[in-house]
């Protein structure tokens, strides 16, 4: 299956002095080993990353804003699972690691950039990634 996502996501940094605004924009490609009423499932793909951080600064006691705008690509890949409640309806949720690095130095990485061991070949490649995310939603089957 072919799959094209977009998410937004906002957060504020301390008490008010800072906006972050996530965009993310992914396209996958799922592979379902098995079709049947749960059914597990690969994903790869490629994502676009947009951030927008505004910075609201008083140094004259009026409020100043400065905006910073940041855009990268990445690939992720996961794994999750479908549970297919009616022929044309069901509920999925997948875990995915996004920015994915290749042959990256344990020394520039932080401990939480590393991906998990129980990934096959992980350690051969010298994975790691940026974050990950936890996906679910509903289908409907025309």
């Amino acid at each position: 299956a072919l799959e094209l996502s977009m998410d937004f996501r906002t957060s504020e940094d301390g008490p008010l002095n800072e906006k972050i605004r996530d965009y993310p924009v992914q396209a996958s490609l799922l592979l379902f080993p098995v079709r049947a009423r749960i059914a597990p499932y690969l994903l790869a793909g490629v994502g676009w990353y947009t951030q927008n951080v505004t910075r609201f600064v008083a140094p004259t006691g009026e409020i100043e804003t400065a905006e910073e705008t940041t855009r990268e690509m990445g690939w992720h890949a996961g794994l999750g699972a479908e549970l297919r409640l009616h022929r044309r309806f069901g509920i999925y949720g997948d875990l995915r690691y996004t920015r994915l690095g290749f042959g990256r130095d344990d020394d520039d990485l932080d401990g939480d950039q590393n991906v998990p061991g129980w990934i096959p070949g992980a350690s051969l490649l010298r994975l790691s990634h940026d974050g990950s995310t936890f996906v679910w939603g509903a289908n409907l089957y025309f």
